[in-house]
């Protein structure tokens, strides 16, 4: 029997195929790209080095909902410049004598505490590292899902200082 020449049939299969490929193909990348507006991340300080500010956190769902995939707990770093707005909320712990006059017992409400507001500075925030919890808040002017390290346009940090020494 001779071999039957590829006809119309054929480059219809092959021109089908090739489409179904490609839309698969589109539909995975498309899929596998984060999607949403989240322009915030919060977290806990562990490292500042000149202008690079690294958190330990999670996206924060203003002004839309985080995806799913992108709620647990991560590393994240960003930038600050010039334009920056850093805002400082220092707490201060009631003092000891205080914790043991209530024999130990005693809950830190941080809305309670007395604090200090003001304008902040990165040299600050550097300074703060290791020395208590601080948490930081920072604001971006678009999106934060793509990957790319951005700058904050805005970087709220409260601070509590640890001034209880542990025994050894």
């Amino acid at each position: 029997m001779p071999k039957k020449a590829w006809g119309l049939d054929g480059f219809k299969t092959v021109g089908l195929l090739i489409l179904v490929l490609g839309l698969g193909l589109y539909l995975f990348v498309w899929n596998s790209q984060p999607k949403g507006d989240v322009r915030k991340f919060s977290g806990a300080l562990i490292g500042v080095t000149n202008e690079r500010v690294e958190l330990k956190g999670a996206f924060s769902p203003v002004p839309a909902p985080v995806p799913k995939d992108l709620r647990s707990e991560r590393n994240f770093a960003f930038r600050v410049d010039g334009n920056t707005k850093l805002w400082s909320v220092s707490l201060s712990r009631p003092p000891l004598d205080k914790l043991l006059a209530r024999g130990g017992n005693y809950v830190l409400k941080l809305n309670e505490l007395p604090r200090k507001e003001g304008p902040g500075s990165l040299q600050e925030l550097k300074s703060l590292l290791g020395t208590g919890l601080v948490f930081v808040e920072a604001s971006f002017d678009s999106s934060i899902l793509d990957g790319r390290e951005r700058v904050a346009t805005a970087v709220v940090y409260r601070y509590l200082p640890s001034t209880f020494k542990q025994i050894q």
